[in-house]
């Protein structure tokens, strides 16, 4: 995860929204959730969806640190019950303990509870759906869905997020921008303009690539360099598997 996840890594990030703008517009929500003469409250409900990678749990916990806020995280493993019932019961504990404690709730893996209602076949899979949506429609904080397959998301709920938000592969710029904040810093040596413009040109690279390469620095013990360091996320590409249908993804 990107720790210090300071501004010009955050511009490096490729997402349809300017994620600046969408601090400040959230920065703004929570100011004044906290002014008491507001009588009526509303929710904040983000969907952020994309390739794994991509950089959406660490938007979700940069954003929980700018606004003072702890974020509750919850995967599909911490909801999904094998009892009647009790899917439904975890999503609603899980708002009212981000309610109690004003954190901000982050569900990943969004697609195991949003099951479009129209396709449907077995009955929990609606009640599970209704369940999040009326926890969406009640809820006075901020809730972060994640996903990375917008389509398999119920259609009545998209209306329900005020902000869609695609995170993409880097672009050239963003390549260059990740590449000075993960794996430079390990070197002492400057990158030459050839090696610069390898890093801009490398296509389908995602935060989480650059993230793996750093991982595979502290456990080598040979000498590394910029060629090196290229090398290895050129390797991590390779071992991408295929997206189908890159042009509709996220359709």
């Amino acid at each position: 995860e990107m720790k210090d996840m300071g501004e010009y890594s955050l511009n490096a990030l490729n997402t349809s929204e300017n994620l600046p703008s969408l601090v400040r517009t959230l920065k703004a929500f929570i100011s004044r959730k906290d002014n008491k003469r507001l009588k009526t409250l509303s929710n904040m409900n983000l969907l952020f969806y994309g390739q794994p990678g991509t950089g959406k749990t660490e938007f979700a916990k940069y954003l929980a640190q700018t606004l003072d806020r702890e974020i509750l995280l919850k995967r599909a493993s911490d909801l999904l019950s094998r009892w009647v019932g009790g899917t439904e019961k975890l999503i609603e504990e899980a708002f009212e303990e981000a309610e109690e404690n004003e954190a901000i709730l982050f569900l990943d893996e969004a697609d195991s509870f949003l099951y479009p209602r129209d396709e449907a076949t077995r009955s929990w899979e609606k009640t599970q759906t209704n369940e999040l949506l009326t926890q969406m429609e009640n809820f006075k904080g901020v809730l972060i869905c994640a996903t990375n397959f917008k389509k398999g998301l119920d259609h009545a709920s998209l209306r329900r997020f005020k902000y869609k938000v695609e995170f993409k592969c880097l672009n050239p710029e963003g390549n260059f921008e990740i590449y000075k904040c993960i794996l430079a810093p390990h070197l002492n040596e400057e990158l030459s303009v050839l090696e610069i413009n390898k890093i801009r040109s490398l296509k389908n690279l995602t935060p989480g690539e650059f993230h793996v390469v750093a991982d595979k620095l502290t456990l080598s013990d040979s000498t590394i360099s910029h060629n090196r360091l290229i090398e290895l996320l050129e390797d991590e590409i390779k071992q991408k598997p295929k997206v189908k249908n890159v042009v509709g993804f996220g359709v």
